[in-house]
């Protein structure tokens, strides 16, 4: 998965648990939206990333980020329950979208294979 608003819709959906419909209307009744223009940008921005920590901390997940400042930064996050025996580790080129994608495999939600 890349960061967009497809990812942001699937983190919505099953990190956040936001039941998000195919379409919204707008309420003038004159225009539609997609549900990807209404759920927070949760792969793209760390504020909003930082929302799917403190969920899964409540869902009794331990959550740990680290970045590798090599030559490029590359961020790992890794996300495991309360005296699990291995972590569920992801990592990425920036923070909110490793936070999205260990959470993501952490709740057993695989990547679809490109």
């Amino acid at each position: 998965m890349k960061a967009g608003r497809e990812t942001d819709a699937v983190v919505a959906e099953k990190i956040m648990g936001v039941q998000i419909p195919e379409w919204l209307e707008i309420p003038d009744g004159l225009s539609t939206m997609t549900s990807y223009e209404i759920v927070s940008p949760y792969s793209t921005n760390i504020g909003a990333a930082w929302q799917v920590v403190e969920v899964m901390h409540a869902k009794g997940f331990n959550v740990s980020i680290t970045a590798d400042h090599g030559w490029r930064t590359r961020w790992e996050c890794c996300v495991m329950l309360p005296g699990g025996d291995r972590p569920n580790c992801k990592d990425a080129d920036t923070a909110p979208l490793v936070i999205c994608l260990a959470a993501l495999f952490a709740v057993g939600h695989e990547e679809p294979t490109p």
